[in-house]
């Protein structure tokens, strides 16, 4: 419950700043403990302003244990280059005009 709490605390902080359409929770204890994600929900929602309509959908991945490899594929392959990035020339490792460092 405590440990629910704190995630939710900061979620919900994350939440205030962002606004994002979902939060993601994945991992070991989320998988262990599948309610933990309503707890989680519970607490964040605690912590956004009651003024204003919120409409922040906690959920839990379905990718699997490979899910984060796949998520860092899937933004390097789609990622823009930044203005500085097309300017370079990629840098290869251990080619002849390197030297050896002496």
């Amino acid at each position: 419950e405590r440990a629910a709490a704190a995630v939710g605390y900061v979620l919900g902080s994350a939440g205030l700043l962002i606004n994002p359409r979902a939060i993601i929770l994945a991992g070991e204890i989320v998988d262990a403990f599948p309610s933990i994600k309503e707890d989680i929900a519970a607490h964040m929602r605690a912590e956004l302003l009651p003024v204003m309509e919120w409409d922040i959908d906690v959920v839990g991945a379905s990718l699997g244990p490979l899910g984060a490899a796949q998520g860092c594929a899937y933004v390097a392959a789609h990622r823009a280059p930044e203005e500085d990035d097309r300017e370079r020339t990629p840098l290869t490792l251990g080619s002849a005009d390197e030297g050896d460092g002496s």
